[in-house]
């Protein structure tokens, strides 16, 4: 076992999936746009998607808790339920697609995330359960047919709303949180994963856990506007990196 895991892509691995979760726990999202493409180029797409699944769900359950009490729920309810079913219907596509198409899928949805973050594109449409609910119908829906979590489109969803920080953060996190917890009960419950790759998650997860913690504390000492920037230009290299492998 320790023989056929350990390697220059485990290393790689952990690395990815400590800065995704330091990212996510910073800002609230984004880590997955990381962490997805990188594990699919190390691991394969499906067996990439279900790795980060599992990190993701380790890494984020400790950001649960606050969440779900400053949530404000009229608008994060709808929108993850949305996730909630749409997810589980695009996984019928993403399991039996060419994994070249998948990830060129990938890619490209990682590189139009970076500019439409870049370029701080905003909402301005209607509220409520219905706007909501479509949101999270259109962001499970590509997360469960690509596999990269469509996280910028409930950001820019959210973020529109004249809501405090703390607040805009919390739906935020329980969106990423629904969409990761949803993606990986699918791929179980379609029988994909399997044992290889629940072994390399059970190395990689604790790199996602100290991602996490390391994130949350810069949260509460420095500001976020610089490390925005970096962000969106590492998501325009993994994007490019992702459609050119």
């Amino acid at each position: 076992m320790f023989g056929d895991i350990m390697g220059v892509d485990l290393a790689q691995g952990m690395a990815a999936a400590f800065l995704a979760s330091a990212m996510t726990a910073y800002t609230g999202f984004g880590g997955g746009l990381i962490l997805v493409p990188a594990f699919a180029i190390l691991f394969g797409p499906i067996q990439g998607i279900a790795i980060a699944a599992l990190c993701g769900v380790i890494g984020q359950a400790q950001l649960i808790p606050n969440a779900v009490r400053n949530a404000r729920w009229r608008e994060a309810g709808p929108l993850s339920a949305a996730i909630l079913v749409s997810i589980p219907l695009g996984t019928l596509f993403l399991v039996s697609a060419d994994p070249a198409i998948i990830k060129m899928g990938m890619g490209v949805f990682v590189l139009a995330s970076a500019f439409l973050l870049m370029l701080k594109v905003s909402y301005r449409g209607p509220r409520g359960a219905a706007p909501g609910a479509i949101t999270g119908l259109l962001t499970g829906g590509i997360m469960g047919t690509f596999g990269v979590p469509a996280g910028p489109l409930l950001v820019i969803y959210y973020l529109a709303a004249s809501e405090p920080p703390t607040i805009q953060r919390a739906n935020i996190v329980l969106g990423v949180f629904a969409m990761t917890a949803m993606m990986l009960i699918s791929l179980l419950a379609r029988g994909v994963i399997g044992m290889h790759t629940l072994e390399l998650a059970l190395f990689i997860a604790p790199a996602s856990v100290i991602g996490a913690i390391a994130g949350r504390t810069m949260f509460k000492i420095a500001p976020t506007a610089w490390f925005k920037h970096v962000a969106h230009w590492l998501l325009v290299a993994i994007g490019i990196a992702v459609v050119a492998n």
